[in-house]
């Protein structure tokens, strides 16, 4: 089967995408973090870690086949709502995407044919919005479905130090993580935690060769990040509705 990668969701308004590293940041104070329960099995601590995760701020990234490092990068804050992500393309050619209790918004950069002003943000309306596989990648109590990913995952075990494995069935997973033609295979997954018990990496391999991975770091810092302004705000185009609600 062939894993594909959650950036073509994100990607959907123009396709394609390239290199380089964006890290956005959150305007949170720091938490403190958890230590792990040493009486949990290997599901329990699977689930533990993710909910690790979603008590606090924390940068995160993608990458996957022909997915450069940074090419799709950002941070979610699951207490605050909050979820910035950004879309790299090029030095030139960008899309961010930001959303928080009053919306989504999305920014792009270099594509002067759908948006000559790159520094102003399209709010989404809701009603608009038609399905929920590409929401579900920006959602701040579920980035980049990491709550679906574990809730999939079957026959978690001990996979050495620090490592746990498992099976994911893609016939468990509504969104854009796996192509609807490859839900009848399993897809091998491995997890690494910290020694806290956050979840620090997730990766799908697919018997093809393909792996996806998202890593998870910089749990419970304070970081900053700027939701957009009324007078840099204007309406979504319909032509961008239509790729958002592309395939649902």
């Amino acid at each position: 089967m062939r894993i594909v990668g959650l950036l073509a969701a994100v990607c959907l308004v123009v396709g394609g995408c390239a290199a380089e590293d964006a890290k956005d940041t959150v305007d949170t104070g720091a938490v403190p973090r958890s230590s792990p329960s040493p009486s949990l099995d290997p599901a329990g601590r699977l689930d533990a870690a993710v909910a690790a995760n979603l008590r606090v701020p924390f940068q995160f990234k993608l990458s996957g086949p022909g997915m450069p490092a940074g090419a799709l990068s950002g941070v979610a804050d699951p207490p605050g709502g909050v979820l910035d992500l950004k879309a790299t393309f090029s030095t030139e050619l960008a899309v961010d995407y930001f959303r928080d209790g009053s919306g989504l918004y999305v920014k792009m950069s270099g594509f002067e044919d759908i948006n000559p002003d790159s520094a102003s943000w399209f709010k989404a309306d809701p009603a608009k919005l038609t399905g929920d596989d590409f929401i579900s990648v920006v959602d701040p109590q579920n980035p980049m479905q990491l709550r679906d990913i574990v809730a999939a995952t079957n026959a978690v075990h001990e996979a050495g130090p620090g490592q746990l494995a498992g099976t994911l069935d893609p016939k468990k997973l509504k969104g854009p993580l796996i192509e609807e033609q490859d839900q009848a295979a399993a897809v091998p997954v491995t997890v690494t935690l910290d020694t806290e018990g956050h979840l620090t990496k997730l990766t799908l391999d697919s018997p093809d060769g393909g792996s996806l991975s998202l890593e998870f770091e910089q749990f419970g810092q304070a970081l900053d990040v700027t939701a957009p302004t009324a007078d840099a705000t204007k309406p979504m185009p319909d032509e961008m509705y239509q790729a958002l609600n592309a395939d649902n």
